[in-house]
């Protein structure tokens, strides 16, 4: 005997099975469009970073300074008496020698100055006037004093003709003097040698005579530095 047969459902149609499959995109949309718009922000948000500090503004390198100026250089001035200085013994001297005529003595002012490159230049007013050149060579300045203006021409008393050539003086005039200056820190014997501000005055001697030789004169110097550029370095 044989059991009772199991009924086989028929089959549903194709329509209906698209109908569901509808149904379920109807209703999964939804749920997918929350889902996704919960993640999209997410998605897009940057991670959280650290605070970044402001760049530092460039440093600016100021220029150095420029290296000071040497010691020597600036203004020098000294006021300084002439004195006969012709040897007044011994044989054969001339008369002149021990009879000085005179001329070219007493107080003068002595006006120097020094540039960076050792160059001296000045005057000497006073008892004479003549001008200076010279240079600063290992601390030493060592100058020549000439006449600062040309001599008269012969047989005129009156000055220098129109015609007399403006060339510089002709120092071997006797009318004229001529002579040397050497000069140091603190005189030859000094032993400073410490930097000093003020520098020590230049001290030294100056030696002139005329243009026959028949003059001599000389006188002590000591050139006080009176100015100086900034910047000027203290003395070695």
């Amino acid at each position: 005997m044989s059991g009772p047969r199991l009924r086989r459902a028929a089959p549903q149609p194709r329509s209906v099975l698209l109908l569901l499959r509808a149904r379920a995109l109807v209703i999964g949309a939804p749920i997918f469009a929350l889902a996704f718009g919960a993640l999209a922000p997410s998605c897009k948000r940057a991670p959280p970073t650290e605070e970044q500090a402001p760049a530092p503004a460039p440093t600016t390198i100021p220029e150095p300074p420029p290296p000071p100026l040497p010691w020597f250089v600036g203004s020098w001035r000294g006021e300084l008496e002439l004195e006969a200085a012709a040897p007044q013994e011994g044989a054969g001297l001339p008369k002149e020698w021990t009879e000085d005529p005179g001329g070219g003595l007493g107080p003068a002012t002595l006006s120097v100055t020094i540039d960076a490159e050792r160059r001296a230049s000045g005057t000497l007013e006073g008892a004479l006037h003549l001008q200076l050149r010279g240079v600063l060579e290992d601390d030493v300045l060592r100058a020549q004093l000439v006449s600062d203006a040309p001599p008269a021409s012969p047989g005129n008393d009156d000055g220098p003709s129109p015609e007399a050539d403006p060339t510089p003086p002709q120092d071997t005039a006797p009318s004229s003097f001529r002579g040397t200056l050497v000069a140091s820190p603190g005189g030859a014997d000094s032993k400073e040698q410490a930097p000093l501000d003020p520098p020590p005055p230049l001290v030294g001697t100056l030696r002139l005579s005329s243009g026959d030789s028949l003059r001599i004169r000389h006188a002590r110097v000591s050139l006080e530095r009176t100015s100086a550029p900034r910047g000027t370095a203290p003395s070695p």
